[in-house]
């Protein structure tokens, strides 16, 4: 028990280094309270895991510490805001897809797309009508996501052969 009193204690004495690092590593005036709790965590798990015998400081071994954990959380949020950002473009895509029938009329699916098969002529043909993904999928037993994934391999479909000029 006297030990966590003496961690308790070396935390409270050091409770500014959160704010100094924030503000002399990362230039920031006012503080994202978020980071300063993250910046606080750390301090205390400093204060956890310091070891007086290898000669280190402790507020050198803090702030290494706190910079450590407010530079994960920052990559936290990057790859957070990029994984949103990637999220809402294929959900505008989504719903393009779903909103937009098909412009192809049905000699043109039978002439000019021959390597499909009946089931994605079949879809293309309910889409082409106006059907929404949700009632091709009634329709044909299956689910609307699944309706929405064949429509996308028929599309990739038709992008590769394009490309292929075949």
């Amino acid at each position: 028990m006297k030990e966590l009193e003496k961690k308790y204690e070396l935390f409270h004495k050091n409770m500014g280094l959160p704010k100094f690092t924030l503000r002399k590593y990362f230039n920031t005036l006012t503080f994202d309270e978020d980071l300063l709790q993250v910046a606080n965590l750390a301090l205390w798990n400093a204060c956890l895991n310091f070891d007086e015998s290898r000669g280190t400081a402790f507020s050198t071994y803090a702030v290494k510490s706190i910079r450590i954990g407010v530079i994960a959380e920052i990559n936290s949020r990057q790859k957070e805001k990029q994984l949103k950002e990637v999220v809402l473009e294929n959900e505008e895509k989504d719903i393009r897809l779903m909103a937009e029938p098909f412009s192809v009329s049905d000699k043109i699916l039978e002439i000019e797309i021959p390597y499909l098969d009946e089931r994605e002529k079949e879809i293309v043909r309910l889409r082409l009508n106006d059907e929404s993904c949700t009632e091709i999928g009634d329709k044909l037993g299956i689910s609307r996501q699944r309706v929405y994934k064949i429509l996308q391999s028929i599309s990739e479909k038709i992008k590769k052969h394009n490309e292929e000029g075949i």
